[in-house]
């Protein structure tokens, strides 16, 4: 079974067996939504996106799965968003 972990910040997101509708949130490397950590009283935290700019209906919602500004991970898979930043790799 492939996994899609994402290990970030101390967190690891799964949605690889069960999610929310964020499991259908695609990568960018210049993402239009921007996620937090928040603390609700349980022993983990929980994700909440928000937009980081006026995102018209109907666009696909991204977010980048690398957080880190200095790493630049060459997991050799591909990046496919196509923007004029992109850094080649997931």
């Amino acid at each position: 079974v492939p996994t899609y972990q994402i290990h970030t910040e101390g967190v690891v997101i799964d949605g690889t067996v069960f999610g929310n509708i964020a499991r259908f949130f695609n990568h960018s490397c210049d993402p239009n939504l921007k996620w937090i950590k928040v603390w609700s009283g349980k022993s983990f935290p929980l994700v909440a996106f928000f937009c980081n700019r006026n995102i018209a209906a109907g666009t696909e919602l991204t977010w980048n799965y690398d957080t880190s500004i200095t790493k630049r991970n060459n997991s050799g898979v591909p990046c496919l968003c196509g923007s004029k930043d992109c850094r080649g790799y997931l």
